[in-house]
């Protein structure tokens, strides 16, 4: 995994510094791969790569690369997990090195576009065409690897995390309409809008094609079409329940055995949940003895006093599974002091604390010299682990006419006590009229004049909560929920240069599970049912049991409740100018005068939400001009 970084010219470009403002461009990218630097100047391109070494750490797999025929160059940031596979099948090639690169570039020289179906990983790359002058750019099927870009009259520019291509814009200003969403929603990531006016994201599974001074963008990969094609293969219709048990245990298994291939180390994050820890209980099976001992595990723990803390769970799966355990224990102090580092390797704002703790998590891997994790994210998303997506159960057997089960599925919810659900199942029969009235829920820090100007804006609501069926549901949530976990995830590994790999976004395996009937994933109130089945001989059993949801957690409502926070201070004595276009500072003060110390978990996530923004924009709109130019260069490609 590494960073990228590519700028396609337009005929209207003149290139003034080019050179000197491309490398500082791309040395804002340096913590995602500290092991080198590499640029290439074209005709209308400039390709940079900040190198990760994972694969062949020779300096010959380095990048930028070039294809054999000397036509092709490409800039890669992620995994091609069969490359071994893809490397065998080349006809005529001698390849020089044992990486990834190598194989895919060779292979987009052959096949060009549809080299993509092809690929099983993660990535986002950019490919120069020498002869056509034509730059292609590409990214995975479910969003796994960041990219983002940016278009003036001079040039596109595309990178693995915003701060690369931020100095490219003039007069960059915040989005307001996605600061709503966030403040008011409390979602991120559930657009190719930023928080950063005209800068985007790519979207998963496309690419582009830059030529003529011209982007033509073009959906390469469509999950519904996926799901369609696993439901015709032959025999699929045929299979019994313990068939489709048994296919999803092969193909789980095949997506960690694939991900295990590196030429370093590989770890994993072990929550104590059923997601990481069949993943670590899987790799521990399919290791090697004597790289078995490489493989170690990363924690946080809280200790005994927290409600949430799972370490009883990590020790019975590391002691299942034979694994070195390694903890950290984030605290207050954690936040305050790093908060600001944490925003400017994030790029935009988080909703909840919940991703300080896996920032912790990735330092503690770095300082242990990890470069690789896995990671069981995607399990939820895929297989119906949130309590609330029950709720879209329900609805399906409710519109199927399904009676018995629902009334099973119902007195199940009720006796786990899980309201959500039930919650979830009631909204998506109530009128179009109330169904908005319970989605907009109004932050009660809104500026007036800000709330009103959005008051009818309901996407959020449409994206994601009006489902009654399952598999539409959780395929919803690959399109739209999940991308605010990856980024997450993402930038926290990559502030410490670590990788991470999810082997639940292993594309075969995510089609195969939607594919299934939505009682393989919930069946009597219990979730990721089939998951439970296929590894029930393999997991321990007080895991594989539990029913619980727990994924990240802070004791959010403790630490937002102390009235000393210096956080809490800098938020009443210097707040940012911008922030007033935002949220009433005599609101958030008068909650931080005569509320703080009891606040319940909702407005403790609004009043985080708001000094998240502040913080935000004190790294990126900063009032202080050499501050700016310290962290954020401001490049004369944009005066060309």
């Amino acid at each position: 995994m590494c960073g990228i970084l590519a700028i396609y010219l337009k005929s209207t470009s003149e290139p003034g510094q080019l050179h000197l403002d491309f490398d500082r461009l791309i040395g804002t990218l340096k913590h995602r791969g500290p092991d080198g630097t590499g640029v290439f100047c074209g005709s209308r391109v400039l390709l940079g790569h900040q190198r990760l070494a994972i694969l062949d750490l020779s300096e010959e797999a380095g990048q930028p690369m070039t294809s054999g025929d000397g036509r092709f160059v490409i800039v890669y940031n992620g995994e091609v997990y069969n490359y071994v596979e893809l490397g065998e099948e080349l006809q005529g090639v001698s390849l020089k090195t044992t990486s990834d690169t190598e194989v895919l570039v060779e292979y987009f020289a052959r096949l060009g576009p549809s080299i993509l179906e092809r690929l099983n990983g993660m990535f986002a790359f950019a490919v120069w065409d020498k002869e056509r002058e034509r730059l292609f750019v590409a990214r995975d099927r479910l969003g796994i690897k960041p990219l983002y870009y940016f278009e003036n009259e001079c040039l596109v520019a595309f990178a693995s995390e915003m701060k690369a291509i931020i100095p490219l814009v003039e007069n960059l200003q915040p989005n307001d309409e996605i600061v709503y969403d966030y403040l008011s929603f409390g979602r991120v990531d559930h657009l190719d809008d930023t928080f950063f006016q005209g800068i985007h994201r790519f979207p998963a599974g496309h690419y582009g094609v830059l030529a003529d001074d011209a982007m033509k963008l073009a959906k390469w990969y469509d999950i519904d079409r996926d799901i369609q094609r696993v439901r015709m293969e032959p025999n699929y219709a045929k299979r019994s329940i313990g068939d489709h048990i048994r296919v999803v245990r092969r193909l789980f298994f095949d997506a960690v055995r694939i991900r295990l291939r590196s030429d370093v180390p590989v770890g994993s994050c072990l929550s104590g949940g059923i997601d990481s820890s069949s993943v670590v209980t899987v790799a521990s099976q399919l290791l090697p003895r004597e790289t078995k001992a490489n493989f170690q595990t990363y924690s946080a723990v809280y200790g005994p006093w927290y409600d949430k803390d799972e370490r009883k769970y990590i020790d019975i799966v590391a002691e299942h599974a034979g694994t070195k355990s390694n903890f950290t224990t984030p605290k207050l102090a954690d936040w305050e002091e790093t908060f600001s580092d944490f925003i400017y390797h994030q790029d935009e704002p988080v909703t909840t604390l919940s991703p300080i703790t896996q920032f912790c998590v990735m330092r503690l891997a770095h300082s242990n010299k990890a470069k690789v994790l896995l990671d069981g994210q995607g399990g939820d998303e895929i297989l119906g682990g949130y309590g609330y997506m029950t709720g879209y159960y329900l609805a399906e057997l409710l519109e199927d006419r399904h009676f018995l089960k629902l009334l099973r599925e119902l007195l199940a919810a009720l006796r786990a006590k899980n309201l959500i659900a039930i919650k979830v199942f009631v909204y998506q029969f109530l009128p179009r009229s109330m169904q908005k009235r319970f989605t907009l829920r109004t932050h009660r820090l809104l500026a007036r004049e800000f709330a009103q100007r959005f008051k009818n804006r309901y996407l959020v609501e449409t994206l994601l909560y009006l489902d009654k069926d399952l598999n539409r549901a959780l395929a919803n949530h690959l399109n739209f929920k999940l991308q605010h976990l990856l980024r997450w995830e993402d930038r926290s590994a990559m502030a410490f240069a670590v990788e991470t790999r999810v082997p639940f976004l292993d594309h075969n395996l995510v089609s195969y599970v939607l594919s299934l009937p939505a009682d393989l994933k919930i069946r009597n109130g219990v979730t990721k049912w089939i998951l439970r089945q296929a590894l029930k001989n393999l997991l321990p059993i007080a895991v594989s049991r539990r029913l619980d949801k727990i994924g990240f957690a802070v004791p959010e409502e403790l630490w937002l409740n102390q009235k000393n926070l210096k956080l809490f201070q800098t938020l009443r004595t210097n707040p940012h100018p911008l922030l007033t276009n935002y949220v009433d500072l005599n609101d958030v003060n008068r909650l931080l005068g005569k509320e703080i110390g009891r606040l319940t978990l909702d407005p403790c996530r609004q009043l985080f939400r708001v000094i998240c923004l502040d913080t935000w924009l004190k790294v990126f709109f900063p009032t202080n001009n050499s501050m700016r130019n310290k962290r954020l260069h401001r490049s004369s490609l944009t005066r060309t």
